[in-house]
């Protein structure tokens, strides 16, 4: 303790452990999985978290910092809560459901989802067959950014062009749900600015999504 030794080796696996729950390798439910968007009538006090004496016979030990594994995305909750408080609604991402209700369904359900994990609402369109109809659906929104949601045959045939019709309608930023990687170039040469997928560090891409949709921090 008085060489730190263990506190490193703590450090390093809450690190490890942190890299988990960021990636949702490691789901907190509620949190960062099945997470409600809005009041859940809980209310919560500050626990006095005082440092322990880390005396020992007169040597001195740094202490281990106290954490809650679900503290990155409770931030971004905060910073959204306030965002709302402030502009009278939550933060708002596009989803263009491309395709039938069986196309798009499993993809855009899971990117609401992740979106609710930072305080983000998903504006979900009605299913879309043709670049266009995105095009108007999201100007229409009166939205920033974009996520384009659907299956990989959807994909193929329209994303490209979805990409494209978002970023003529005025959508700052253009993200596809999942990572077609033998499509991901001509995707990005089409408008789409990046992906969004399972095993992905979310924290960091939702602190992305909240600023792109005007939240200030």
């Amino acid at each position: 303790l008085a060489s730190g030794y263990v506190q490193d080796e703590l450090a390093k696996s809450a690190e490890a452990r942190a890299r988990k729950i960021a990636t949702r390798q490691l789901e907190l439910t509620g949190t960062s999985a099945f997470p409600l968007l809005g009041p859940d009538g809980v209310t919560t006090e500050p626990w006095p978290a005082e440092l322990l004496d880390a005396s020992l016979n007169g040597a001195h030990a740094n202490p281990v910092r106290m954490h809650r594994d679900a503290e990155p995305f409770e931030a971004l909750r905060d910073v959204a809560d306030a965002h709302a408080a402030a502009t009278g609604k939550p933060p708002a991402v596009f989803v263009a459901a491309l395709g039938d209700l069986a196309s798009h369904a499993a993809r855009a359900t899971w990117i609401g989802s992740f979106l609710a994990a930072g305080g983000i609402a998903a504006s979900v369109s009605a299913p879309l067959t043709a670049s266009a109809e995105a095009g108007k659906a999201f100007a229409d929104s009166g939205l920033a950014v974009a996520v384009i949601a659907g299956s990989d045959t959807s994909y193929a045939e329209l994303g490209e062009a979805t990409a494209g019709a978002l970023k003529a309608a005025g959508a700052r930023t253009v993200l596809l749900a999942g990572r077609p990687k033998e499509q991901e170039a001509a995707l990005r040469a089409a408008g789409v600015d990046d992906f969004i997928f399972a095993g992905g560090d979310a924290v960091a891409m939702l602190t992305k999504l909240q600023a792109a949709a005007g939240v200030a921090r």
